[in-house]
């Protein structure tokens, strides 16, 4: 083993770049419990930011395998969210829609001479495959153009309030300076005093005209970038698989009129829920080091990990190829999701539903903490299901109660909503406090 030198410096290969580091602290806000596979996203982020990525490969490919609701697809919502504004803007390819060869033709086109062959729609408009490159691109293209529309528009705020800035302070300090009227006379120091809270001010609102400046998204991106989300691959015919293979390893697809698609610049992600059976099964026969004692022992944890890889591993080999399987970046056993963990994301989903839907009404939300403890424990039953149940349980104890008080006009402006557990345990009761008409800003 060579020594290392003495001019020789350790660099540090652990830590993040920025756009790595913002974008792994973003998905990180969104997906709890998963700090392995947000790394590796980021990862692959930062070799593409540096150009180390080779031409002929997608950005990263990964297939996640796990059970239902323990943020699968979430991985591509919140990618989706963070690169343009909106967790809906991927390309969604439901796989059990691909059961049957004859329909890989929605996803590159029907061969020349078959019906739906390059259809054109009563607009005129040609109907594109779904796998064709301005259908891939169209989201990327969409925020470009968006982003160049607020660009425009905070530049001519920008400079509206930089003139602004310099007829306000500018021509108070000038007359201040070079009016001796405007001062007070032999009072130096408080003439000094009037000039520091000037010019103290005047970088205040610099300061506020630079973060105009800050609004646009720092994930502005020159070229497009694609995500796409092959979602429960096991139930796809041999053909989809084909396909699929073919973009992994080199990134090109040509369609049925000849055209090519690159998707030397997406990002795929797979799904499964093949091993779901086999998780489930670890759990129920092992109730001491289950479900809700994943999060307190990090030895138990560890061992229904490692228990949990290889018996998944071993229903992903039993439904893919070895080829296939190879051809991937990463493949990622999402494991259940601890009570810990499902705290934290029944906090996010409330935290969400009053942002979106209350604050806009001006009506707070005030929960006892035996209610929270109350829907965890219903939430908690079925492991199996994670956050879907989680999310379930919300719907029927908090949404549909406080839908009916919107649409009875209970929720009024200045209203706080009390939450408190019923006297059996088992119900959620509501009460309502009026505080003033108008919320304070």
């Amino acid at each position: 083993m060579n020594e290392p030198k003495k001019n020789w410096i350790k660099l540090d290969i652990k830590t993040p770049g920025f756009a790595a580091k913002k974008l792994g602290d973003f998905l990180k806000t969104r997906i709890k419990g998963q700090d392995s596979q947000i790394t590796d996203v980021a990862d692959a982020i930062e070799i593409k930011d540096a150009a180390f990525k080779a031409d002929d490969k997608p950005i990263y490919t990964v297939l996640c395998s796990g059970p239902s609701g323990v943020g699968k697809t979430l991985l591509a919502e919140t990618l989706s969210e963070y690169f343009f504004g909106n967790r809906h803007s991927f390309t969604r390819i439901a796989c059990e829609a691909y059961s049957e060869p004859h329909s890989i033709s929605k996803l590159i086109g029907a061969p020349p001479g078959y019906v739906g062959f390059w259809d054109v729609n009563k607009d005129g408009k040609t109907t594109l495959p779904i796998l064709a490159q301005e259908s891939i691109d169209k989201y990327a293209i969409n925020a470009q153009d968006q982003n160049k529309k607020r660009l425009v528009m905070l530049k001519r705020l920008h400079d509206a309030l930089e003139k602004t800035e310099d007829m306000i302070f500018g021509i108070s300090e000038r007359r201040f300076l070079d009016d001796p009227r405007e001062k007070n006379p032999g009072e130096d120091e408080q003439n000094e005093k009037i000039l520091k809270s000037f010019l103290e001010t005047r970088i205040k609102y610099k300061l506020k005209i630079s973060e105009i400046t800050q609004r646009l998204p720092s994930t502005t991106i020159d070229s497009p970038l694609s995500i796409v989300l092959w979602d429960e691959i096991e139930k796809a015919s041999s053909a989809l698989h084909n396909i699929a293979l073919n973009i992994i390893d080199k990134a090109v697809l040509t369609l049925a009129n000849g055209n090519v698609t690159h998707f030397n610049n997406s990002i795929h992600i797979f799904t499964s829920n093949a091993n779901s059976r086999v998780i489930a099964d670890l759990i129920s026969k092992k109730p001491k080091m289950g479900f809700r004692s994943l999060g307190d022992n990090t030895d138990k944890r560890v061992n229904i990990d490692a228990q949990i890889y290889e018996k998944s591993m071993d229903a992903l080999q039993k439904n893919f190829s070895p080829e296939f399987l190879a051809r991937f970046d990463r493949i990622s056993v999402f494991r259940p999701l601890s009570e810990a963990i499902l705290s934290e994301i029944f906090d996010i989903e409330l935290s969400m539903f009053v942002e979106s839907s209350l604050k806009p009404l001006s009506v707070i939300l005030e929960m006892d903490k035996d209610v929270k403890q109350f829907i965890l424990s219903e939430a908690t039953d079925r492991p199996q299901n994670g956050a879907r149940l989680l999310k379930s349980k919300i719907n029927k104890y908090l949404k549909k109660q406080l839908g009916r008080l919107k649409n009875r006009g209970e929720l009024q402006p200045g209203t706080i909503i009390h939450l408190v557990l019923g006297t059996d345990g088992r119900t959620v009761e509501f009460y309502k406090e009026n505080v003033s008409p108008e919320m304070p800003s």
